[in-house]
């Protein structure tokens, strides 16, 4: 059996257009030489691992190397790879080889390393009208509750909404602009399916956006859930 020292793998902050370098650790506790293949590898990921072939009792290492230009997503973004160890004399359909998915969680934030004095000072700003949301008592039987929030630029240049989003799949958002002109504003709209929640609502809502300041705000949601 092959045993994975990790088995998600968390690259933190990325900014686009820079690539990022993980390890994992793979042990052999098997009696058998093994391979390894791997599958399902998103685009943005390129994989390796050193020795190819590990006897048993030795150490390999899987290298995964995350290049965020070829992820379109923003802000956090999560996938996986699948993994299997194999004898090197052929498959095993014994589960002892070794078999598993392996996740990879980023945040994709814009790059502005490269962004001269001027650029900064010209750059738009993304101003949220708040950062928290009271929903107060929610009646459970209620089929869906709705809040807004905005976000106005009073930077000097046009500011672009890369994402809005909750890890909560039970809140829904709704933004009327995907980009803001100098001094205009766009329409957030949260909604809540009581439903759907449990006793408390505390929930987050993120936002990305091209603000070299704040390229990554955050929006706390809080209630109670009543009958």
């Amino acid at each position: 059996m092959a045993l994975f020292s990790i088995l998600i793998i968390p690259f933190g902050e990325v900014a686009k257009g820079r690539s990022r370098t993980q390890f994992i650790g793979l042990y052999n506790q098997s009696d058998d030489t093994l391979k390894a293949i791997f599958s399902n590898v998103p685009e943005y990921l390129h994989i390796g691992m050193v020795p190819e072939i590990v006897l048993p009792g030795d150490l390999a290492t899987i290298t995964v190397t995350y290049h965020s230009e070829n992820n379109k997503d923003w802000g956090f973004s999560s996938g996986y790879f699948t993994m299997e160890t194999f004898p090197v004399s052929g498959y095993s359909y014994n589960p002892v080889a070794g078999i598993g998915n392996i996740e990879v969680t980023a945040i994709l934030l814009e790059n502005f390393n490269n962004l001269s004095q001027k650029e900064r000072a010209n750059a738009p700003v993304a101003k949220l009208s708040t950062q928290k949301i009271d929903f107060n008592k929610i009646k459970k039987e209620e089929k869906r509750i709705t809040k807004n929030f905005t976000i106005t630029n009073t930077g000097k240049s046009k500011l672009y909404i890369r994402k809005i989003y909750s890890h909560d799949k039970n809140i829904e958002i709704k933004c009327n602009k995907s980009e803001i002109k100098p001094n205009k504003t766009a329409k957030v709209e949260i909604s809540v399916y009581p439903k759907e929640q449990n006793k408390l609502l505390n929930s987050t809502v993120d936002v990305i956006t091209n603000d070299p300041n704040n390229p990554q705000q955050t929006v706390r949601l809080v209630g109670q859930i009543i009958k």
